[in-house]
């Protein structure tokens, strides 16, 4: 299990675009890969919101809570992504992530616009592990 390509998903505080990019590519990885997610800024609590959609497409959130990143994390990583950064210092993308997926942060946002958001994030996650596969075939 040591040798499965893990994939960090990064953002500021780890409530929402992190953590739906974490369950979702878990959920359609079926464990031949595996993603983890982290903030800088970790807040107290998931996005209720994000929750609910995730929920609406029937994946479960359970034991997911905002973590802080570690070096360890980055350590064991294989890919490094961040869900949308600009270059605050706070923003974690310019510091560590390989690449940026440009997701607009659902906090405050209604739940027609967060599933909006959070099937953007699922197409990302899909073509991700698309690009995966391939690589690994």
């Amino acid at each position: 299990m040591e040798n499965r390509l893990q994939v960090l998903f990064v953002c500021l505080h780890n409530a929402g675009r992190s953590q739906a990019a974490e369950a979702i590519f878990n959920n359609l990885s079926g464990g031949r890969v595996v993603a983890i997610s982290a903030g800088t800024e970790p807040s107290s609590a998931l996005n209720p919101e994000v929750v609910a959609v995730l929920k609406e497409d029937g994946i479960n959130t359970d034991g997911l809570k905002p973590k802080l990143l570690s070096q360890d994390m980055l350590d064991k990583a294989s890919r490094i992504i961040s869900m949308g950064c600009d270059v605050t210092l706070s923003c974690p993308g310019h510091l560590y992530g390989q690449e940026d997926w440009g997701i607009t942060d659902p906090r405050g946002k209604n739940l027609a616009e967060v599933r909006l958001i959070v099937g953007g994030i699922r197409q990302k996650v899909e073509n991700l592990l698309a690009e995966l596969e391939k690589s690994e075939g």
